[in-house]
């Protein structure tokens, strides 16, 4: 098992934020890495998404994911991939601080392949997950 988590401060009340990450269809518009995403934002129901490597070059790649858990307001996390082989358990963790909100979001992978990846080379997306924190915020001020 091999891990990734950033952390960030927004500006915006813990109802705000949620409402923006749970509205999964419209996360195109402030993550860099999501081309698409359709299907009902609800735990166990699917999810087809399409994204953009983290590495090697942005190249688009669609797959099947499950969410796993919907805790309005508080947390949002699904799971996509080749089970056994490569599987990431992607979240957003939102924390409602007065009027602003501490949004961590991560990945946990599992897996066959996880084995013979580095934690060094998982390092090397932390921009990728770090620009979707950055889109998130400027989707923000934006719009609310």
């Amino acid at each position: 098992m091999k891990s990734l988590r950033t952390e960030c401060v927004l500006p915006y009340p813990v109802d705000v934020v949620w409402k923006v990450i749970s509205d999964t269809e419209k996360h195109a518009l402030w993550n860099p890495q999501i081309v698409s995403i359709k299907g009902e934002c609800n735990k166990g129901s699917s999810l087809s998404v399409c994204v953009r490597s983290p590495v090697g070059g942005g190249v688009p790649f669609r797959f099947k994911a499950s969410v796993k858990d919907f805790d309005s307001g508080k947390k949002l996390a699904w799971t996509g991939g080749i089970p056994g082989i490569m599987t990431g358990y992607h979240y957003w963790e939102l924390t409602g601080l007065g009027d602003q909100t501490r949004v961590v979001q991560g990945e946990v992978f599992t897996g066959l392949f996880t084995s013979v990846l580095s934690q060094k080379r998982i390092d090397t997306m932390r921009p990728a997950y770090e620009s979707a924190n950055t889109g998130l915020e400027d989707y923000l001020k934006r719009h609310f």
